[in-house]
């Protein structure tokens, strides 16, 4: 949140030197996400226009502040192809909001009750990234990391996925193709080191090792709930913009057992050909937890 400058002589004019601070572009980043907060808090509350229309002026002032900053965050800390990449996907979030004027309300009416709230791509975000600082469950060491994480709920989340991903694998799409195989082969290292990390089965590692230098194909694990499959589990292959396109998260859905905050794509069993029936999972712990979920089902049944 701040960083020192350097020394500066001190006002007691003693002749010793005292530490200059400034704070940080990520300190102002959480500042400005503080106030949209605020803002957004406030005009859930029964106001009247007046209030509301001015809750929504400090909304889009402290989202704008927010994106300039974060813009300033990655030309000032990083310059890497991932980053180009995420900036790109920001803007053009950014500039849908623009277009739509978001946030506001959709009703003009004096009945408050009647009013909702319509907010973009990029105010999902910014909401994604207070629930990620107010949930206590992440714990990383850069800024950048709990934006990832804002933008990957974004991704998953069933109400938002399909325009995300849209504009996502659009802004990929916009890049040269050496870079758009650099951004691919970034995730896929950081989607397979999920499993390479939690000591996979032999199956995983044969299936891994063959498709290591394909930077668009994803080597998941599968598991059908069919149990008479003859065939339950197994690695997968797929390819990385249907993983875009198809990866949901659990805590959007209607399970109950055994499942939490994981993600997980849904596809026909190549096997038994049952429709629907496979879960396929980009990390070996969920796929662990899915194995003991299927055996304790398959048990009371």
């Amino acid at each position: 949140m701040v960083e020192q400058l350097g020394l500066v002589d001190s006002d007691s004019k003693n002749g010793l030197k005292t530490p200059l601070y400034r704070f940080t572009t990520e300190a102002y980043i959480v500042a400005w996400i503080l106030k949209y907060d605020d803002a957004y808090q406030t005009s859930q509350q029964q106001l009247n226009l007046k209030d509301l229309e001015e809750s929504i002026n400090r909304m889009k002032k402290a989202k704008h502040k927010i994106y300039e900053l974060i813009k300033r965050l990655f030309s000032e800390s990083f310059h890497s192809s991932m980053t180009e990449f995420i900036s790109r996907f920001y803007a053009k979030c950014m500039q849908l909001d623009l277009a739509a004027n978001t946030p506001f309300f959709t009703n003009e009416e004096e009945d408050r009750s009647k009013m909702q709230m319509r907010v973009g791509l990029f105010d999902k975000i910014i909401l994604a990234f207070i629930a990620v600082l107010n949930s206590g469950n992440y714990h990383f060491p850069k800024t950048i990391e709990y934006l990832s994480a804002a933008h990957t709920s974004l991704l998953v989340n069933k109400e938002s996925a399909e325009a995300a991903c849209k504009i996502y694998l659009e802004a990929l799409d916009e890049f040269p193709l050496e870079t758009r195989n650099t951004i691919m082969a970034i995730e896929k290292a950081a989607i397979e080191s999920n499993f390479v990390i939690a000591q996979p089965s032999k199956d995983w590692e044969k299936v891994w090792k063959e498709n290591r230098t394909k930077d668009d194909i994803l080597v998941l694990y599968a598991i059908c709930q069919n149990k008479h499959c003859k065939r339950r589990s197994y690695p997968v292959k797929v390819g990385y913009r249907y993983y875009r396109q198809k990866l949901v998260s659990a805590a959007t859905t209607d399970f109950t057992d055994g499942f939490k905050s994981t993600h997980y794509l849904i596809i026909d069993c190549p096997c038994c050909k049952k429709e629907n029936s496979t879960y396929v999972f980009d990390s070996y712990d969920n796929v662990r937890r899915c194995m003991n979920w299927c055996l304790a089902k398959d048990i009371k049944q």
